[in-house]
This record gives C-alpha cells, sequence and structure tokens, in this order.
C-alpha cells in the first residue's frame, strides 16, 4: 500500500481589504516610493500577475471616460481590466 502524508498541507488563504490597504499605505514623497504604491495599487485592483505589470507601457493606459489598462498574459494573450 501507498503510505498516508504525515503532515496536511495548510490553507492559503487571501488578505482582508482592510490588511491590502495597510500594505498599500499612503505614498511616500520620493519617485521609488510613489512608483511602488502604484505599482500595488495596480496589482489589486486589475488583478493582474507581475509579469503582466511589468510590461505595462505608458500607452496601455487608457484615462478616457472608462479608464482601462491593456495588458499581455501568459500566451501573448491579451485583456483589458477596468481601473
Amino acid at each position: 500500500g501507498v503510505p498516508m502524508k504525515r503532515f496536511e498541507r495548510p490553507m492559503l488563504g487571501f488578505m482582508s481589504r482592510e490588511e491590502m490597504l495597510a500594505v498599500i499605505g499612503q505614498p511616500g514623497d520620493t519617485w521609488t516610493s510613489q512608483r511602488d504604491h502604484l505599482l500595488l495599487t495596480m496589482l489589486y485592483n486589475t488583478g493582474a500577475r507581475v509579469s503582466e505589470i511589468i510590461g505595462v507601457k505608458v500607452g496601455d493606459v487608457v484615462l478616457d471616460e472608462s479608464a482601462c489598462v491593456h495588458l499581455r498574459g501568459k500566451g501573448r494573450k491579451q485583456r483589458s481590466t477596468p481601473l
């Protein structure tokens, strides 16, 4: 027979909204602080992968009436997510 597992895997959970807002925090005065705040906010609001956010260019962000960002994901899949 196949032996039983000796341990149980812990269940993965998600952060609550309050916890995520505490991580994002308020941007500081430095450029890097503002950049990091923007990246974390975009990750939270769009649900994108880190690799998708890294590939975002200025032209991919649309700030018209319906603000959205165009993302290129795994396998060159393209999608638009609202901001």
